[in-house]
């Protein structure tokens, strides 16, 4: 490629921030763009597992990166490896447990740790909310709902679960997200040294307990830097039997995750237990996704990566690790193509899509097996 290209990432998520960080390798000129007032005006969630993406990662990303990857473990302050185990809720049964090795990297991220290492080096603009591009023969504009526009020569959608930069892309219609016949109650407590010590040498830092018809997960998220307390977040999945979505109260909303897995054995629920009304995420969430179309994207200057391409539920644990994978992916082939922007990018959404769809679908299924959904 003689010369090279200006990439306009709208979004500054995992994925955005990854394919921000290749670029910047590859010496390739970029702006990332994110709606958000700043990089902690949102809540980052909790953590998310990095897993068969790791290997890619310190294989590709920059070398000023690559030694804070050590820091983004949310048992950074405690010496012990992170672990993870899935188990039969009704009978207690082990399915599989998860620790890192040299073949089998695992690493459960704190999110807020993750980002702040992506944004290494990088300038992210905040406050920049989307609202259309315009595509010529020559390039691709950007336009903000602030009256500023960016001009490139690409135009990366990574802008989440609810794109705008899809919807443009691909139509209203063929945008929209499915919408799963599930909810997600999610709480948060603390526990004392005590009690997470005991679930630490009784089963794992972070677990599933499924049975037919619900699914409970509970996450370590961190350790007190005095060690004398842990801090866990946990989701109850369940069928959505109601379409009523009328506001529930605190005390409501953690009756219901409590009954959803009244059938699943109380030593795995000891977070939920712990748990005050004030403690819940209110209101449930419904789990939703969205699976690529099979003929591809439009061919031009416009693409996805991830959520905005492949938003999954959060049961197979891919998502974030595709994310980054995408952002690998595209930057290599926009540095060593010597085809023109349309046909990589469609070289992209060729290599992208299917594996893609597989991982949606696959964690949809899984999501459906826990929870007795079977349409």
């Amino acid at each position: 490629m003689s010369t090279k290209p200006t990439v306009l990432i709208i979004g500054g998520g995992i994925g955005g921030l990854a394919l921000g960080q290749m670029l910047r390798k590859y010496n390739i000129p970029f702006r990332i763009f994110d709606r958000d007032a700043s990089a902690t005006a949102r809540s980052q969630g909790w953590c998310m597992t990095l897993h068969w993406v790791v290997n890619d990662l310190k294989a590709e990303f920059p070398e000023d990166v690559l030694p804070l990857l050590d820091n983004v473990s949310h048992l950074d302050n405690y010496s012990t490896t992170c672990d993870a185990a899935l188990y039969n809720g009704a009978t207690g049964q082990e399915y599989v447990h998860f620790t890192p090795s040299e073949d089998s990297p695992f690493i459960r991220a704190d999110r807020a740790k993750l980002r702040e290492m992506l944004r290494t080096n990088l300038t992210v603009e905040y406050n920049k909310q989307f609202e259309h591009y315009e595509e010529t023969d020559t390039g691709v504009i950007a336009f903000f709902s602030d009256g500023t526009w960016a001009k490139g020569d690409i135009l990366v959608g990574a802008d989440g679960a609810h794109s705008h930069v899809r919807k443009q892309l691909l139509g209203s219609v063929n945008s929209q997200n499915y919408v799963l016949p599930m909810e997600v109650c999610m709480g948060e407590t603390i526990l004392t040294k005590p009690q997470y010590e005991k679930i630490f040498s009784e089963f794992a830092k972070s677990w599933y307990a499924a049975e037919t018809h619900s699914n409970f997960f509970c996450g370590l998220h961190s350790v007190s830097d005095d060690k004398e307390t842990a801090r866990y977040y946990w989701m109850t999945v369940q069928q959505k039997y109601t379409k009523d979505n009328a506001p529930i109260s605190n005390v409501e909303y953690y009756q219901r995750a409590k009954n959803a897995v009244k059938s699943i054995q109380s030593k795995f629920l000891l977070p939920l237990y712990n748990t005050t009304p004030d403690g819940m995420v209110n209101p449930p969430i419904s789990l939703q996704d969205f699976i690529p179309p099979k003929e591809g994207l439009p061919k031009g200057r416009v693409t996805l990566l991830g959520d905005s391409l492949h938003l999954m539920t959060p049961f197979k644990g891919s998502g974030g690790n595709l994310a980054i994978k995408d952002g690998i992916d595209l930057a290599s082939l926009i540095a060593n193509s010597s085809s023109n922007i349309p046909d990589y990018l469609q070289e992209y959404a060729d290599l992208a899509i299917p594996r893609a769809t597989e991982l949606v679908l696959d964690s949809r299924r899984r999501t459906e097996a826990w929870t007795g959904d079977k349409n």
